[in-house]
């Protein structure tokens, strides 16, 4: 009974290994378009499967973000959206109207960067399935966490 359990332990192992290591590869052939709402197309790359796909640094603004593939391609991706020390994830079903739908988001410098610089860089990491990320929505976090010690030992 023990070598079963010992087996049971090891091959669950082995599979979470596995998901974990094709969970974050990098997709090849993504099509990624920037757009500035209003005044249109900013970027559009494709992505390479290298790593992130590097939109450039822009103005501070609202912009827009899709993406789309080839017949064939993926259709379920998930996308982590740097814009500056902000973050967006999602999941991306391409196949689905409503997940598919073009993520619109601020550009907009941290406090402590905004006489630093006036450009804002974004970029995208995009890989194959569905990371637990939301569909629908933008959800936006600190890209650099803080941590908070108690100092006041009592």
């Amino acid at each position: 009974m023990k070598k079963i359990c010992v087996l049971a332990l090891a091959s669950l192992l082995f599979a979470m290994g596995v998901q974990i290591a094709f969970a974050g590869a990098p997709l090849k052939g993504i099509d990624v378009k920037l757009g500035k709402n209003p005044g249109g197309g900013c970027a559009a790359k494709t992505s390479d499967g290298s790593g992130p796909v590097d939109l450039g640094s822009w103005d501070p603004g609202n912009y827009t973000i899709s993406f789309s593939t080839k017949p064939g391609g993926p259709e379920r991706i998930n996308a982590i959206i740097h814009v500056g020390s902000q973050v967006i994830l999602r999941d991306v079903d391409l196949s689905d109207a409503e997940s598919a739908k073009t993520i619109e988001f601020p550009a907009q410098p941290d406090a402590s960067d905004r006489e630093a610089r006036a450009k804002i860089d974004i970029s995208v990491e995009i890989s194959a399935g569905f990371a637990g990320y939301p569909k629908t929505g933008a959800v936006m976090t600190p890209a650099r966490v803080k941590s908070h010690s108690n100092t006041n030992n009592n």
